[in-house]
């Protein structure tokens, strides 16, 4: 019994003069995430009247140097407005028009047209630039190359310069080559890409009527498909086969009507028609018939 303590004894101080097992090696704090840069769009020229809003805010004059976030709204009149997007791309406002500023981020940049025509020119093969067309469904994105936009709300008509771009809406898309245009109109997918016209073509037919009671005419037309026609005010577009119908007020007395078609590419047409004048006084005309 006494020698099992003694070696019992002799066990526990060996242990109580055991060195103590080496620490644990510091674990080294993780290196932060590095900083996302912020990706800003520049205004690079103004020519004639254009604003910015950002928000609910008032709208201000837009100035060469104005930097612009997601969500702020530009607006040209007559004129136009060039933006630097992060550098990546170029994208020229022309008048008329109405572009909201979406999502910005390293690998893409997204753009909203509301109303109206852009030009964009993407050099940065490692990002990609997207515009939305605002009550449609249709977006064109690229990641190099120059494209043109052209919204009225109801259609919508891509024309690419150089490059390739891809349109996509109501779950169909097609590839848009350089010196081709595809239109979109609503409800439906992106038409089959053709070649541009190398001109507008356009052409009106005369009117039914010269000389008449009634203070309207409508006039019937062929141009470049997805143009929109201007007919002293009126707006209306030509469908994907290039057909429009306008029906346009008239005033008493002489009627000095002009047609301007105006393509995706920014090209402008125009054809004169006929003076139509309007007496809304004279009598309807009677012919007598005798027995």
């Amino acid at each position: 019994m006494r020698g099992l303590l003694a070696g019992l004894g002799v066990a526990l101080v060996a242990l109580g003069c055991a060195d103590p097992p080496p620490a644990a090696p510091p674990v080294a704090n993780a290196a932060p995430a590095p900083a996302r840069s912020v990706r800003t769009v520049r205004v690079t020229a103004v020519a004639g009247r254009a604003e910015r809003q950002s928000g609910a805010g008032a709208a201000l004059p837009l100035k060469v140097g104005d930097q612009l976030a997601a969500d702020d709204l530009v607006r040209t009149e007559e004129g136009s407005a060039t933006l630097d997007v992060g550098g990546r791309a170029d994208v020229t406002i022309a008048g008329h028009t109405q572009v909201a500023i979406g999502e910005l981020t390293e690998k893409l940049s997204r753009v909203k047209l509301r109303d109206g025509r852009i030009s964009a020119v993407v050099h940065a093969a490692d990002a990609k630039l997207q515009v939305e067309a605002v009550g449609t469904s249709a977006v064109a994105s690229a990641d190099r190359g120059e494209f043109s936009m052209l919204s009225t709300g109801s259609q919508v008509s891509v024309a690419t310069r150089s490059g390739q771009v891809t349109l996509s809406a109501h779950g169909q898309s097609v590839t848009i080559g350089a010196g081709q245009l595809s239109v979109v109109q609503r409800d439906l997918p992106p038409s089959a890409p053709a070649a541009i016209p190398p001109s507008l073509f356009l052409k009106v037919s005369a009117p039914r009527a010269l000389a008449q009671r009634q203070k309207q005419t409508t006039l019937h037309g062929n141009t470049i498909p997805g143009a929109v026609i201007s007919v002293n005010g009126l707006r209306v577009t030509a469908d994907p086969t290039g057909e429009f119908t306008a029906t346009v007020a008239l005033k008493e007395g002489a009627n000095d009507l002009t047609v301007e078609s105006e393509d995706v590419l920014g090209r402008r047409e125009r054809a004169a028609v006929p003076r139509i004048t309007v007496d809304s006084r004279a009598p309807a005309a009677t012919s007598k018939v005798e027995w």
